[in-house]
């Protein structure tokens, strides 16, 4: 795997998407809005605290994330898919529907992860309850609670490893069902490596860190810190899906050469 080839391809397209593409960029801006300002505004402790009036809005502002979601998830597709040049907002229906696929396609990838946290919670207070009546099972308590939450992060992790792959395979078939071949995304990653694989999620996963902490120290700028976050958000968020759909193509170039042609032809 050729990293600074992905690296470069990424940057590049990232580049070509804004670059005097004002309007892009502020579709971009705005599709993906709402996410930021629940980063910035979201407070766990201070929800508590908010009067009717507040928590209406903030109820709102999560509808229209979700909406916006849908969209932006689109628009993701669309790069997943292999488009060589960067994505344009038309056709809107296909956009929507795509993102809505999409968005499924996640959930369910999170399914049986959710299944075994619900398992777990529901055994854990089971145990608790009966070890008011018997002392003796706090050890058993203990070791199952150990036990459930060691294989519940096991699991989080070969979902959230997974689920880009999947999400690319929905993108190249159009279908749902092809998205959740867990065994079909399994053998996709033992082609690309697993060490490979791993080295590159924990790159991007850095790159991410950093830019983020960037941006978020950026924000505190007077004025127009709220501003530089709205607008860097979109670019961190294109910059990772294009990186993906390369590292994707790093495991068969030969076999997606008519797709976005990361590592053949970097632009």
């Amino acid at each position: 795997m050729n990293f600074r080839l992905i690296l470069s391809d990424s940057l590049t397209f990232t580049k070509a998407t804004f670059l005097n593409k004002w309007i892009r960029w502020l579709i971009l801006i705005l599709l993906t809005m709402p996410v930021g300002l629940f980063l910035m505004i979201f407070i766990p402790e201070s929800l508590l605290q908010w009067n009717l009036t507040q928590k209406i809005l903030f109820g709102l502002l999560l509808v229209i994330n979700l909406i916006l979601s849908v969209i932006l998830a689109g628009y993701g597709v669309r790069i997943f898919r292999g488009a060589k040049e960067p994505v344009e907002f038309d056709h809107l229906n296909g956009l929507f529907v795509d993102g809505l696929k999409a968005i499924i396609v996640m959930l369910l990838y999170m399914v049986p992860l959710i299944i075994l946290m619900i398992l777990t919670i529901g055994t854990n207070i089971t145990l608790l309850l009966s070890a008011g009546q018997f002392p003796t099972t706090i050890g058993t308590v203990q070791h199952t609670n150990i036990m459930l939450f060691t294989l519940s992060f096991f699991l989080l992790v070969y979902t959230i490893l997974l689920l880009p792959i999947g999400v690319i395979q929905f993108a190249r078939s159009g279908s749902v069902r092809e998205g959740m071949q867990f065994l079909k995304a399994q053998e996709y990653i033992d082609r690309l490596g697993w060490g490979n694989y791993l080295l590159a999620y924990i790159l991007l996963a850095v790159i991410i860190a950093i830019s983020y902490i960037g941006i978020g120290i950026l924000s505190y700028v007077p004025f127009i810190g709220p501003i530089i976050f709205l607008s860097l958000l979109p670019v961190l968020l294109i910059f990772s899906i294009r990186y993906m759909t390369c590292v994707y193509e790093s495991a068969s170039p030969e076999i997606n050469r008519n797709k976005a042609d990361c590592l053949l032809n970097p632009k």
